[in-house]
């Protein structure tokens, strides 16, 4: 259901074992056999039963459907897998055995939907189960997507699913999300919003050729306008080399919709020169066996569910997301990817992608529908539950419903009251820990400000302005980045720091850096409800030597060892929710070196003679 405002660790996806036998193969392209010599069994494998480059969960279900001569096509010997001449239990038996070996397997990308018809003030929002930690914002404001697609690129969001409806959100996507620095390092595809663009879902008949409706010309339209005006941008997303788009509630349409599809398909291509990838949505639980429904999902390249969200069933679980619940919807979806897995596209006669949904929980203010709710522990249940069946079918991708759809309590966009938490579920989940673990290609490359005999970066690491900090770094990672970034550059010591800050070499100076009296506002800290800011956001809170960031946003490790205490580190700085006491340029408090949290940064140093040594 969807509404709109006036509307442990994913274990790396690999059940896949690579032994060293398959791994030339997966690396060299499937052939069409090899022989796998084990302790008892001489076998010549299927590379591909489907085929679709890849050996997976899906061939193996092909193949349990071809027993006792169901399919006779697929009696062959390259299916016949223990020479008995016939496809039988004892080849799925064999594949079941030692399919694992040879899937070709990476981890799934994670893609969140991302909507854009938000306007600022909070009688814009309706009611929100919890507030964004940007606050009420606007999403044609583009300093709000460059934050979100900062924590989209930490967190591991891989690909935003941006809702299209040509009209308010569409507007607010070109002025924000199109604007934002770093939108090229985003990639992303478009949500076409059919009940918003098209109207109620009974009305949606695109007719029959010779007699076509409106609904059917506004289809042409619109993807004709993407042809034009989107498709060829070089961070649209794009599978098999296509365009992707995914059409809402499919389940809507009447009429000829496979004629449509291939009308889209047509005119796409002469535009653009490549066909589009359109993924549909069919929101159920069950049902994948009634006959119209597979005939529709024929017409699309791909399959996704907008929500696995099931009122009857969240009641039989007293509304909460738990382990029952979950039993239930992955028993629901491996009927569904089993299903759809003996689909071909009606088009390219190529395999139905499919793509699983995941969701935080659903509830909203107006109690329509009965909520579902899930904590932090359930969510990322939902999430390894998704990660097994992903590795263990080839699946391609998992959505996640949503970024930032807070009236239905779906987002996973950072809240006062949540906080990080449901981002970092993800993060954790699939593969990325809270701290940084490869830090190998990260650097403080950026302007340097010279004081007395040496440079401090002019900005919080990555010393770039109008970047987030970088966060979830420890101690000894911080030493690292800053040796990355070049020769004699180093972590500031608490001296160095300090000047920088108070702008005098030496004992004195000023109590913050832009003067000895605290004024609120001028810095990021004391903002309960408020959050990290891009470097350089507070353009008033410099220092007298034009060093940026000094009082709150993030803590800063030193080099120095805090006074009287052989293990801790020093931290200078304040973070962006500490009080004025805590952000001058004389405070500075105790960590471990191997600590790391979201709000402590660093910046580095350079000696000015390491470069004539």
């Amino acid at each position: 259901m969807r509404f709109r405002v006036n509307k442990s660790v994913f274990w790396l996806g690999l059940i896949v074992v690579i032994v060293v036998v398959c791994g030339p193969l997966i690396l060299a392209g499937p052939p069409n056999g090899f022989r796998l010599e084990t302790a008892e069994i001489n076998i010549s494998y299927p590379v591909d039963v489907v085929p679709d480059n890849r050996i997976d969960g899906r061939d193996l279900i092909i193949l349990s459907h071809g027993l006792n001569s169901c399919y006779p096509e697929l009696e062959s010997t390259r299916n016949d897998l223990d020479g008995s001449g016939c496809i039988d239990q004892a080849d799925l038996e064999l594949l079941a055995d030692h399919f694992g070996c040879l899937v070709q397997y990476l981890r799934p990308e994670i893609a969140s939907f991302s909507y854009y018809w938000y306007s600022a003030g909070e009688e814009s929002w309706a009611e929100t189960f919890a507030k964004p930690q940007l606050g009420y914002y606007a999403s044609m404001h583009n300093i709000n997507s460059e934050i979100q697609n900062e924590w989209k690129n930490r967190y591991g969001i891989d690909i935003d699913i941006i809702s299209w409806d040509n009209g308010d959100a569409y507007a607010n996507f070109q002025t924000g999300y199109e604007k934002a620095f770093n939108v090229d390092e985003r990639r992303f595809f478009f949500l076409y919003e059919t009940e918003i663009r098209l109207g109620p879902c009974h009305t949606l008949d695109v007719g029959t050729d010779g007699n076509r409706t409106e609904t059917y010309d506004i289809l042409i339209s619109d993807f004709c306008q993407l042809a034009e005006t989107e498709f060829h941008k070089t961070n649209y997303y794009r599978i098999k080399g296509r365009p992707v788009v995914m059409i809402w509630v499919t389940s809507c349409f009447r009429g000829d919709i496979c004629g449509v599809i291939r009308d889209i398909r047509a005119m796409v291509y002469a535009l653009s020169g490549s066909y589009p990838y359109i993924i549909c949505d069919e929101l159920a639980f069950n049902g994948w066996d009634d006959p119209s429904r597979l005939a529709r999902i024929s017409c699309f390249d791909g399959l996704t569910s907008y929500g696995f969200y099931n009122p009857e069933l969240a009641k039989q679980h007293n509304y909460q997301m738990d382990d029952g619940y979950l039993r239930d919807m992955e028993q629901a979806l491996r009927q569904w990817i089993q299903t759809v897995s003996l689909r071909t596209n009606f088009f390219t006669g190529e395999p139905i992608d499919f793509f699983l949904p995941a969701f935080p929980g659903f509830q909203v203010h107006e109690n329509i529908y009965p909520p579902l709710i899930a904590n932090r522990e359930q969510f990322g249940k939902q999430l390894e539950m998704l990660g097994r069946l992903a590795a263990q079918f080839g699946i391609r991708g998992i959505f996640v419903n949503s970024f930032n759809e807070h009236y239905e309590d779906t987002a996973i966009e950072p809240t006062n009251e949540r906080g990080y938490e449901r981002l970092q579920t993800v993060r954790t989940t699939f593969g990325l820990p809270p701290d940084h673990v490869d830090i190998g290609h990260l650097t403080c490359e950026g302007p340097m400000v010279t004081i007395g005999d040496y440079e401090i970066s002019q900005y919080e690491c990555p010393n770039q302005r109008g970047r987030l900090p970088l966060d979830w770094i420890n101690w000894y990672q911080a030493q690292t980045i800053c040796a990355n970034t070049g020769t004699g550059y180093r972590l500031c010591t608490a001296a160095e720091w300090e000047d920088a800050c108070d702008g005098q070499v030496g004992p004195g100076g000023l109590t913050y850096p832009y003067g000895d009296s605290y004024r609120s506002g001028l810095c990021n800290d004391n903002r309960f409800g408020g959050s990290i800011l891009p470097s350089g956001s507070c353009p008033d809170c410099v220092s007298e030597f034009g060093v940026y960031d000094l009082s709150g946003n993030v803590a800063e490790f030193t080099s120095d060892q805090y006074p009287g205490d052989p293990v801790r580190k020093m931290n200078k700085g304040g973070t962006w929710i500490e009080d004025q006491s805590k952000v001058t340029c004389q405070a500075s408090w105790k960590n471990t070196p191997d600590y790391s949290f979201e709000n402590y940064g660093f910046r580095c140093c350079h000696d000015l003679t390491a470069d004539h040594d």
